[in-house]
């Protein structure tokens, strides 16, 4: 019951689908973690259980030698503190747990969380150094905007001779959010989370040259507001003809991208690929590293204010990229950077250093006997 009343907590009333299973995976985590700490008491009624911190600190240590990603660990302790934290403020009838007792318990998780930072930063390095050497080249996202539309308005012509073929409607949903995902870098749940009634409102304040369709269910809602697709009338009468094919099958679903029940379309990933072969295009692809992309010519393309001004479209935070990513710099960065260091050509430095390697002068300075004589 008391978890029940944990779970409606972190529930918003105006919660979405994917806001109530984040909420439900909070939940499970804290079970596992309520349920590691009463692991053979006898009495768990009363809370005092949790206060075991040798018991706390092997649980962290179980967890990190389970095989689980240190990202994964570190979700595991923040919702145990926030479980802790919530019965700080929100004691439970039988808890017989001190304040003293309950800090206790929070400091020790904080530190086991603390204690993950490092790792995290080396994970996300990784993470980002695998993910930069599998992203599509500009040639490919180019080639994408060149062919999809195409390929958008045959199957809308299929589609309008038969509307039953489901199948010819997931793969037009591919090409669709493949031509918006290379034009704009949104994420998938822009696309997916797009309702008629955005796109009629979109229609009455177009103009001749274009409509701007906007979209307040996203992920990053909170930080910039409404995601925005600006398209042409030729591309938006792609909606008009798709809206019209979902009206012959009677479908009352809210969304653009519609299914036959009430639901967003599901797998969108799976046939952005799908129309990624279709079109010949190389690599394994997915909307993060179209995103990725993207964000990655706009950071090394592009004068700061515009960089800022193309992010804040793709509802994408520079900060944190540049948070988690500064360090990681191909060879060619690497390589330049070893070239035009500050003390390279300095007129700061004697004449006999200028146009000297320092890693040269290193191994020379370590490979002289004077040196050999100083270790020894």
């Amino acid at each position: 019951l008391y978890l029940k009343r944990f779970r409606e907590f972190h529930t918003s009333t105006q919660a979405t689908p994917k806001m109530i299973e984040a909420a439900k995976s909070r939940v499970s985590r804290v079970k596992a973690f309520l349920h590691y700490m009463s692991e053979g008491q006898q009495k768990i009624s009363d809370w005092t259980f949790l206060h075991n911190v040798e018991r706390i600190k092997k649980w962290v240590s179980e967890m990190g030698q389970s095989g689980k990603e240190i990202t994964t660990l570190c979700f595991y302790i923040h919702h145990a503190f926030k479980f802790v934290e919530y019965m700080v403020n929100c004691r439970p009838h039988q808890c017989r747990l001190t304040q003293e007792q309950m800090k206790e318990i929070l400091l020790y998780l904080e530190k086991a969380r603390k204690d993950t930072s490092r790792p995290i930063m080396v994970h996300q390095s990784r993470v980002k150094r695998a993910k930069m050497a599998r992203i599509p080249e500009s040639a490919s996202i180019l080639k994408c905007l060149q062919l999809a539309p195409e390929r958008v308005e045959k199957l809308l012509d299929e589609l309008e001779v038969d509307t039953s073929r489901t199948a010819t409607r997931y793969v037009l949903y591919g090409y669709l959010c493949a031509y918006w995902a290379c034009m704009t870098g949104h994420r998938p749940c822009v696309f997916t989370n797009m309702r008629e009634s955005d796109i009629a409102t979109a229609e009455l304040e177009g103009s001749e040259e274009g409509v701007q369709i906007r979209v307040a269910d996203h992920k990053t809602t909170l930080q910039f507001g409404e995601a925005s697709l600006v398209l042409t009338r030729a591309e938006f009468s792609w909606n008009k003809r798709l809206h019209n094919v979902k009206e012959k099958l009677d479908s009352s679903n809210p969304y653009v991208l519609f299914t036959l029940g009430q639901q967003p379309f599901k797998n969108i990933n799976r046939y952005l690929r799908m129309a990624w072969r279709k079109m010949d295009l190389k690599g394994d692809i997915n909307f993060t590293l179209i995103r990725t992309a993207l964000a990655d010519c706009a950071k090394f393309t592009l004068p700061a204010t515009t960089r800022e001004q193309v992010s804040t479209s793709m509802c994408h935070d520079t900060r944190t990229a540049d948070r988690f990513y500064s360090h990681n710099l191909t060879l060619k960065e690497g390589l330049q950077i070893s070239g035009t260091g500050p003390w390279v050509n300095s007129s700061r430095l004697p004449d006999t250093f200028h146009n000297v390697n320092v890693c040269q002068m290193f191994r020379t300075h370590v490979e002289s006997p004077l040196f050999s004589t100083r270790v020894a």
